[in-house]
């Protein structure tokens, strides 16, 4: 019995050893088809590179496609607490927010008593004064820093930046309201995205713009964060698609 035990345990360790084998030697198989495909078939790979293109401006439009967005950045953005703890251990995001975004974002700050600050220096000395306070957490996440998780929950295949055809962002604007005025203070921003792709020219083909929108109230441990709308843009035409395609497979 004990031989059969040991003959069985060698028998086991040898499958595992011939699967991982396999798998590697498939993984590299699948990856030399794709180069094969790519070097003897690139019109295989340009069409269904046209069809994807053209699938995601179809997208782009559809109120559906917006809603399932939605659905997948409330499933995927961190809760409340987590979000609390990530800016409770960061201090230094508040001088960030102060030194480094102060200048080049649009702020809008309501104090305690119901005063609008939208200058820069006013909003500065406000700061200074509320500092170290239970609410200082609105200091720290009012920064571009809030927007890192639901750019990231937008990122998938067939979401809004698609990374397989090379879909990136820019900021185009945001604005961001810090309120003081109300028993649990808050920060909301909202932050229009341009959603692109590259062409082989070194351009940006923008697809479509995205009004987002996050509402963080660390007092009552809620985070909002969904797409209000997409605006898409004009079809790309065969030529700015054929451009894209030839950028994509270059990169590739």
């Amino acid at each position: 019995i004990g031989e059969l035990k040991m003959i069985e345990r060698a028998t086991r360790e040898e499958w595992k050893g011939f699967k991982n084998c396999i798998s590697e030697e498939c993984r590299q198989l699948k990856k030399d088809c794709q180069q094969l495909l790519k070097q003897h078939c690139p019109c295989l790979m340009e069409s269904d590179l046209r069809k994807q293109i053209h699938q995601y401006q179809l997208a782009l439009r559809s109120r559906k496609f917006l809603s399932k967005l939605n659905k997948r950045i409330r499933t995927e953005i961190p809760s409340a607490e987590s979000t609390t703890e990530y800016y409770r251990a960061r201090p230094e995001l508040g001088e960030y927010t102060m030194k480094k975004e102060l200048q080049r974002i649009k702020y809008t700050v309501w104090t305690r008593e119901g005063k609008k600050l939208t200058d820069s220096s006013d909003i500065f000395a406000y700061y200074k004064e509320t500092a170290g306070e239970n609410d200082d957490l609105l200091w720290r996440c009012a920064n571009q820093s809030i927007l890192g998780d639901i750019t990231m929950a937008m990122v998938s295949p067939d979401s809004l930046i698609r990374p397989q055809l090379n879909a990136g962002t820019c900021v185009d604007e945001v604005s961001m309201v810090i309120d003081y005025r109300c028993i649990n203070p808050h920060v909301r921003v909202e932050c229009f995205l341009n959603i692109c792709i590259p062409d082989s020219k070194g351009q940006r083909l923008s697809l479509a713009g995205a009004l987002v929108m996050v509402y963080f109230c660390p007092s009552r441990q809620e985070i909002r964060a969904h797409v209000t709308n997409i605006f898409p843009c004009h079809s790309l035409t065969h030529d700015e698609v054929d451009r894209a395609v030839a950028e994509i497979l270059d990169f590739r």
